[in-house]
């Protein structure tokens, strides 16, 4: 079987941690050894079936008393021995037959004629005659009142299929006498190797089958109440054993296959294509294969090279085979005309999907196309028959809006900066459809709307745009190329970096400075950069130049050096046999393998040893490195120092190859997520992530921290990540395609465990060119990578994720041949060999030039119509802060603000049903009470002089600046000089007296914003003293009393009536008053 996990294809292991324990047969320690074997197609067979094909007795059956039983194999499943046809009579009548024999339980036969179906019950047990009862080779049969019978004649040239039901009850007798043509379709014979024909609803594993289908003509006679009826046509007889794969089968028809036959008078072709809509990664490719006869002339040719595709709904109606053979081609449409049932019937619980639906039909179609044979074409009309399961996942339109906070204003004024309604709108995507969701607001005319993204977490990383893989700042190219870290920099400005990804690998001990290793070691540490020092250094270099950006270093939890190893804390030193110590011994839970073992069979899988190494002779001694056990104290104490002095050297975020590893492998070994080894594995991984969140916080930063996403299937508690990384798979990559049901099925799952944090995708690596960045690499070409980027980058926008470009670093493999710049094996989008420099430059400023709805909101006009809008993936959901604030001097009054939000669904995976329309609202309104405010400003010439005996009038200007009416007195304080005053009066434009030296007289009414302008006479008798007076004008109103101070310099009259250098004239008064009431909120 090989391998199931190569290097550290995260997606793909995520996966396979749930459900594949028993499909890792190098995990030493009795995994089973799986039967049968499997294989991709055995379309290569042409055996004609013989008796044994029909009953393998000893393999799949058995014989108990004259019935037919399977063996007590528990894994053996559905045995069918189906017969299916079509037929005509003379006249035109149609016949159609779904024949099936039941071994245990009992079974519905359904003969269509005359416009309707008509069924015959068959029960078991189902008996077996070699020729005593029937003159056949072989015949099984049930007993009773409704019964049935199919028989293999294989004497003589011509192989016969009879099949024949009776019910007694109702006068219906069907006899079958068909003839075989050409070679059969094989799924597999007995002792196999079989096809993977599809995987279980109910549970992790896969329905395998063997088997033929052998198809021909067939004469029918059916005997009736109202007569007798003979009939022509073309059969099928199907004798597939089915079996599951790992534990015994469950019940239900597994997903998602397609079987056809295709027939006329020319031709029989029959075919059979699965995929697999489950996350459960299969051993081998699900079946995909095809065999063509051509009647009249013998020939028969494999028919593997095809494709199908349907009209993708849950029961299609539309089909198309195109492909080609050795002999030629074909091309064929076909339609439905008649299903059985004729609405599919639909469950759920599927165990991948909740709300998936599941179903299973057959359907009879007309087809029609062109084959071509040699130099001849076909021009076809045939009929056919196909029996289906389709998966679908369900989604709605769901979307929710409500609203929180502050339901009262104040408006901004002349005398009042007003304060703003604050509230908070909390949106959620209440299904499984990803929704581009845009806000309305129906406010009233010229207020103003300040919007801004409230974040899911309390704390998330900034909003990254652009990130970027560079490992590491500082390597072997600083020296052999002479790209220093001011290149770098240069660099990361021009792809607009927010975030590097991997900026420091720390994957063997690392010296403070290389000078503290002794020679020749201090050079190569020197011409690897590899130490704490460049690390420091290139840190303060880059934040200088680039302060915001996200700097991310990365330590490995999955190996440990045998020989040495340090805390660069505390500069202990461990060395073997303390190493040993750490290494990780599943045998500490019981679990029945040997440390030797275990760590024997990681380290070939890392290729620390050769894979043909037999483990019987493994010394901890001889290898470089362990598997360290993440439960052990002393390791979890080395591992966090790595990090910790990580961020002593400036870092921003740390990143954990292989954190969740241990809990995975416990998990294969036990098939339990109730297992001590696991919880504790899992608790220790998780217990790593909070640590470094401590570490950071005690030096006065918050350090983010991500890994990969095996943990999200876990029954537990999530890790307190801030971001996550997911890869393309080798596969992928190779064939430039990416799976979206298996990346939105992932991104779903982290949404819903850890919400909105970042979701980062890198191209990774491993040991040998056999990973992501080794077929990227060696097997891409330089176009086909800049295409491959452009690609992945568009996914990844479409759901929401940030696609981290590989700029530098990544091992391509220690087997890769093509290097960067001849001599390297670490990628580089800037070597002549790769040139994926500029595209990388390209899509990232089409990253970096997202539109922003403001400079507060962080979210996007995506579809462009002048609304904020954002993407909610599955069950997500988003607070938005929100600032009203009502135009200048508005009156005190209620506002209804109208809030819509309106959904499109635009993220669908292809398995996916939409139950109603693609765009749903919904709606929420807020009553925002706008307050009084009250405020009244005296403008008046502050300073001035007069003349002794003369009278000298002032002008005042007194303003309503709140947004009520006031009434307003205005008065005056005489101004005043060593016990002597200056007279005054205040009138109003029109010669009206408002005050005098006894105090106000009359009031004034002002509206909002209004103002009124009055003369105050102020008179300076003769026998006062010359000298400066102060006093001051006032205003009483709703808010209290606002005043303004005059200062008037006497002057005697034999003196100018100029004011001494440096007095001054002009100014103004003011006082706010405000008065609030209590504040109303309403929710609709």
């Amino acid at each position: 079987m090989g391998k199931v996990v190569r290097g550290k294809d995260e997606v793909s292991v995520l996966l396979v941690m749930l459900f594949l324990a028993s499909t890792i047969p190098s995990v030493p320690g009795g995994a089973q050894v799986l039967w049968p074997p499997l294989t991709e197609s055995n379309s290569w067979i042409e055996d004609i079936p013989t008796v044994w094909d029909f009953l393998p007795f000893g393999v799949v059956h058995q014989l108990v008393n004259n019935t037919i039983k399977t063996t007590p194999d528990p894994q053996w499943g559905l045995q069918c021995f189906i017969y299916v046809g079509r037929g005509e009579s003379r006249d035109g009548r149609e016949l159609i037959i779904q024949g099936i024999l039941p071994i245990k339980g009992a079974t519905w036969n359904r003969i269509w004629f005359n416009g309707k179906w008509h069924y015959i019950r068959t029960v078991s047990p189902m008996y077996y005659d070699n020729g005593t009862l029937f003159p056949y080779n072989v015949t099984v049969y049930t007993l009773g009142e409704e019964r049935g019978s199919i028989s293999y004649d294989a004497r003589g040239e011509k192989r016969r299929w009879i099949f024949r039901l009776v019910n007694e009850r109702k006068n219906i007798t069907l006899d079958v006498i068909g003839y075989a043509k050409g070679i059969p379709y094989w799924m597999g014979k007995p002792e196999g190797p079989y096809l993977i024909h599809g995987a279980y609803w109910s549970r992790p594993d896969f329905d395998v089958w063997g088997g033929f289908f052998d198809t021909g003509v067939f004469n029918a006679t059916l005997v009736t109440r109202d007569g007798t009826y003979h009939f022509r046509g073309h059969f099928l007889f199907d004798r597939a054993y089915h079996r599951s794969y790992y534990e015994p089968p469950p019940s239900g028809a597994p997903l998602s296959f397609t079987c056809l036959f295709i027939f006329n008078d020319e031709f029989h072709l029959r075919m059979c294509h699965s995929d697999n809509p489950s996350p459960l990664e299969p051993p081998v490719k699900f079946q995909h294969q095809g065999r063509i006869n051509f009647l009249k002339t013998g020939q028969s040719f494999r028919f593997d090279d095809y494709e199908f595709t349907d009209d993708g709904s849950i029961q299609p109606r539309s089909y198309h085979v195109k492909g080609k053979f050795e002999g030629g081609e074909l091309d064929l449409y076909g339609r439905a005309y008649m299903f059985w049932p004729q609405v599919w019937g639909k469950g759920r619980n599927v165990w991948w999907d909740p709300k998936g639906v599941r179903t299973w039909g057959r359907a009879f179609i007309r087809w029609k196309g062109e084959i071509k044979l040699g130099n001849r074409t076909m021009e076809v009309e045939a009929h056919g028959i196909g029996e289906f399961t389709r998966y679908k996942t369900t989604a709605k339109c769901c979307v929710g809006i409500s609203v929180d906070g502050k339901g009262y204003a104040v408006p901004e004024t002349d005398c009042n900066p007003g304060e703003e309604a604050n509230v908070v709108i909390s949106l959620l995507n209440c299904d499984d459809a990803g929704e581009l969701v845009d806000l309305y607001i129906d406010k009233p005319p010229n207020w103003v709307l300040e919007i801004e993204a409230e974040p899911s977490r309390p704390r998330v990383l900034p909003d990254l745009r652009v990130a970027v893989l560079y490992e590491r700042v500082v390597d072997r190219m600083h020296i052999h190329l002479n790209r220093t870290v001011d290149d770098v920099i240069q660099i990361l400005k021009e792809t607009d970096t927010d975030f590097i990804l991997r900026g420091w690998w720390r994957w063997s001990p690392m010296p403070e400075r290389c000078e503290d290793l002794p020679p020749p070691d201090d050079q190569r540490c020197e011409m690897a950069g590899y130490s704490y020092e460049h690390l420091r250094e290139a840190l303060s270099k880059i934040k200088s130049e680039i302060p915001d950006v996200v700097f991310c270093g990365a330590i490995p939890a999955q190996r440990i050096t045998r020989k040495v190893v340090w805390n660069p804390i505390t500069w202990e030193v461990y060395e073997y046999p303390d190493t040993w110590e750490m290494a990780l011994d599943p045998g500490k839970w019981g679990i029945p393998i040997s440390k030797e073992e275990f760590q024997c069979w990681w380290a070939k899988e890392q290729y620390w040893l050769p894979e043909d190494f037999d483990c019987t002779n493994y010394d901890p001694q001889e290898v470089s490195a362990y598997f360290p056990d993440i439960t052990n104290e002393e390791f979890q104490e080395l591992l966090l120092s790595w990090a910790y002095k990580q961020i002593d050297c400036g870092v921003d975020a740390i990143w954990i190859d292989m954190l969740f590893r241990q809990a995975l492998l416990m998990y294969q070994m036990t098939w339990s997520f109730d297992h001590i080894a696991v919880k504790e594995s899992y608790n220790a991984a998780a217990k790593i992530v909070d640590e470094i969140h401590e570490y950071g916080l005690n030096r006065g930063k918050y350090v983010y921290v991500g890994t990969w996403t095996p943990f999200i299937y876990y029954p537990y508690p999530p890790p307190d990540l801030d971001f996550v990384t997911l890869t393309p798979s080798s596969k992928e990559v190779r064939e430039m395609k990416l799976n979206e049901h298996k990346w939105n099925t992932v991104i779903s799952a982290v949404r819903s465990k850890l919400g909105g944090i970042p979701i980062i995708v890198f191209i990774d690596w491993a040991a040998t060119k056999e990973t992501p960045l080794g077929v990227f690499s060696q097997e891409l070409s330089k176009e086909e990578q800049r295409e491959f980027l452009e690609i992945l980058d568009e996914f990844c926008k479409e759901r929401g994720v940030v696609f981290a470009y590989p700029v530098h670093g990544g091992h391509m493999g220690m087997d890769a041949e093509k290097l960067s710049y001849g001599l390297f094996k670490v990628y580089d989008s800037l070597a002549p060999e790769f040139q994926t420099y500029d595209k990388i430059k390209e899509l990232s400023s089409m990253r970096s030039d997202w539109k922003w709805w403001d400079k507060w909101i962080k979210l996007g006009d995506w579809n462009a119509n002048g609304v904020p809008d954002f993407f909610l993936g599955p069950m997500d959901s988003k607070e938005i802060r929100v600032r009203v604030k009502p135009p200048r001097y508005t009156p005190p009054s209620r506002a209804i603000l109208s809030m819509v939000a309106k959904a499109e669904v635009t993220e669908l995976p292809p398995d996916t049903i939409l139950i109603g329309n693609k765009t749903c609202s919904d709606t929420t309104s807020l009553e925002t009470e706008v307050m009084e405010t009250h405020g009244v400003t005296i403008s008046l010439q502050n300073s001035f002089s007069i003349t002794k005996g003369y009278t000298l009038p002032i002008q005042v200007e007194v303003m309503n600046c709140g947004n009520v009416r006031e009434e307003v007195e205005v008065g005056f304080e005489k101004p005043e000089f060593n016990g002597s005053y200056l007279h005054c009066s205040i009138s109003s434009g029109t010669g009206v007296l408002l005050s005098d030296e006894r105090g106000p007289i009359r009031t004034i009414s002002l509206l909002p914003m209004e103002s009124s302008r009055m003369i105050m006479n102020v008179f300076a008798p003769s026998d006062i003293p010359s000298g400066i007076y102060t006093g001051s004008v006032y205003a009483y109103y709703s808010g209290g009393r606002v005043e303004s101070e005059i200062t008037v310099l006497v002057l005697e009259n034999s003196i100018d009536n100029q004011p001494p250098p440096g007095f001054t004239h002009g100014g103004e008064g003011k006082q706010i008053g405000k008065k609030r009431r209590q504040r109303t909120l309403k929710f609709d």
